[in-house]
């Protein structure tokens, strides 16, 4: 009685696993990824984040080896719900678009493939792209990681290095910078390395330690208006 029963049960589930094969590629055949060419120092081991006017390009590839060639394939692209007719064809595996939303916002893009066009769809799948606001980050001259303040004595020449992050840019040359202490000196960077200032704290007999605050604010060169602070404090004893 057992063994029969355990033919009814197989039997309808090879039936439906069949079926469904015959319909989708399945979901781990393909991958989608994304890129953007927003700026990133040389050195930064993360990923570029989108901002606004970035350009993006999203892509398919298969995540295995298929019995089918990729570039045979038709694909179809829809970019926050709109059809994107023009990067749509056989072999057209990525496409790229400029993104027009501000930080925070999400950028939603569905990729199709077909075994044709006008065919059988053979998977689908939907990637959500965040836009990011452009960054500075500042540190002391050789030293590797972003700090909020740092530590200088009196007669002493500190070194500081800021590295922009995800403008809209592509490469220094293409930002202005300029420093500010405690909200009344301002040093606008004109030389071959504008992101970087030498600062020389004075001598002095102190009794107890003195803050100074730095805003460091920076902007592409074509856009004045569209500015991004940071600020360090200089903690110095």
């Amino acid at each position: 009685m057992f063994i029969k029963i355990s033919k009814i049960l197989i039997i309808p589930l090879i039936f439906i696993l069949f079926q469904a094969g015959s319909v989708f590629a399945a979901s781990s055949d393909f991958s989608l990824y994304w890129s953007s060419d927003s700026f990133i120092p040389f050195e930064y081991e993360g990923k570029a984040l989108p901002s606004q006017g970035s350009k993006i390009t999203v892509y398919v590839a298969p995540a295995q080896k298929t019995a089918v060639d990729p570039d045979s394939l038709y694909y179809v692209w829809l970019l926050d719900d709109d059809p994107m007719g023009w990067a749509n064809g056989a072999g057209k595996s990525s496409f790229s678009f400029t993104s027009t939303k501000r930080a925070g916002s999400y950028h939603q893009i569905e990729s199709q493939i077909y075994d044709q066009k006008g065919g059988e769809l053979l998977w689908r799948k939907f990637l959500s792209v965040k836009i990011s606001e452009p960054e500075i980050l500042v540190h002391r001259e050789k030293e590797t990681y972003s700090n909020l303040s740092v530590f200088a004595r009196t007669d002493e020449e500190i070194k500081l290095e800021t590295h922009p992050l995800f403008f809209n840019i592509t490469g220094l040359k293409n930002l202005g910078f300029s420093w500010e202490i405690d909200d009344k000196e301002t040093f606008t960077s004109l030389q071959t390395e504008p992101n970087k200032l030498n600062l020389k704290i004075p001598k002095a007999d102190i009794s107890e330690p003195i803050q100074k605050k730095i805003i460091i604010s920076s902007w592409p060169t074509d856009n004045r208006l569209f500015r991004v602070w940071t600020e360090l404090i200089i903690d110095i004893r």
